[in-house]
């Protein structure tokens, strides 16, 4: 199962943009919030602090670096 999932959300998590591998302003808050979101489970056992976190990180950081 967890094997399954990573196939699911890395590719969106790497290439989220013209399925294009890159790091650029677009792409840091994916890549950012993807990171942060499993180091957060692995101290939360609660899903929605979980789920919280990440999108306040992702669109945190796409408010802050102005792509929004």
């Amino acid at each position: 199962m967890p094997a399954l999932l990573a196939a699911i959300a890395v590719p969106s998590v790497l290439a989220p943009v013209d399925n294009r591998v890159e790091v650029t302003v677009v792409t840091i808050p994916y890549l950012v919030a993807g990171v942060v979101t499993p180091v957060t489970g692995l101290f939360v056992e609660r899903f929605m602090i979980v789920w919280t976190v990440g999108l306040a990180v992702f669109f945190g950081l796409r408010w802050w670096l102005g792509a929004m």
